[in-house]
């Protein structure tokens, strides 16, 4: 007879249940019966039994090439680009490494990041231009949380509650029409990470000719 379907995760309707990377392999882990799978984004994804309901990341990280690190000044979170074209957070303990966000999705490879204060980021890539991001107070908040002590101060983190990239185009934008911004105080999950962890752009670097390699700062 016909088989029917009697449990579905992943991605649903356009709904990213999973991120934005299309699942590729599962098994049924046969001691609980949960599932895990595998994305193209480099993610491992747990639904846990019996409900299946919340994702949870077991592993993330970048599926092409890393470019460039940089550690944030004042914390133990280290910044990475990649050909991926994502710049991701990470929290770093003795122990453990955590992906804590996804600062930028872009449409070009990125090639350098650097680190100006506890809140302000540039990268650059392939695209001749260099991009300027202020951490949201979301994103301090998060940090702190996860060290349990008050890592990132100040009143320099932007106020920004949604923060989108619109359809064609490659500026991360704060204001209405965003996601909102994950802000429990647990590590986020993939969805979160691929579509509300982004840091909203404040200004951009014009003037070379040809594409990036590598940028820098003085002390």
């Amino acid at each position: 007879g016909a088989w029917s379907s009697a449990l579905q995760v992943g991605d649903v309707a356009g709904i990213g249940v999973a991120g934005n990377g299309d699942l590729f392999d599962a098994v049924v882990l046969s001691t609980s019966g949960d599932i895990v799978a595998h994305n193209t984004n480099g993610t491992l994804v747990r639904w846990t039994a019996p409900d299946f309901s919340r994702p949870t990341v077991l592993a993330s990280g970048h599926f092409r090439d890393v470019e460039d690190l940089c550690w944030l000044s004042d914390a133990a979170v280290l910044f990475s680009c990649s050909l991926d074209r994502t710049t991701r957070a990470w929290c770093v303990c003795p122990d453990e490494m955590v992906e804590i966000g996804r600062p930028q999705v872009h449409g070009y490879e990125l090639k350098s990041l650097v680190s100006l204060s506890p809140s302000i980021l540039v990268s650059a890539g392939d695209e001749k231009v260099i991009r300027v991001f202020q951490a949201p107070k979301v994103f301090a908040e998060r940090v702190n949380s996860f060290f349990g002590v008050a890592a990132l101060t100040g009143d320099t983190f932007v106020d920004a509650v949604a923060v989108s990239q619109p359809a064609l185009g490659l500026s991360n934008k704060s204001g209405s029409g965003g996601a909102v911004m994950a802000d429990d105080a647990g590590v986020p999950d993939e969805p979160q990470l691929a579509a509300s962890t982004l840091f909203p752009e404040i200004d951009k670097l014009y003037g070379h000719g040809d594409e990036l390699q590598c940028i820098a700062t003085s002390p």
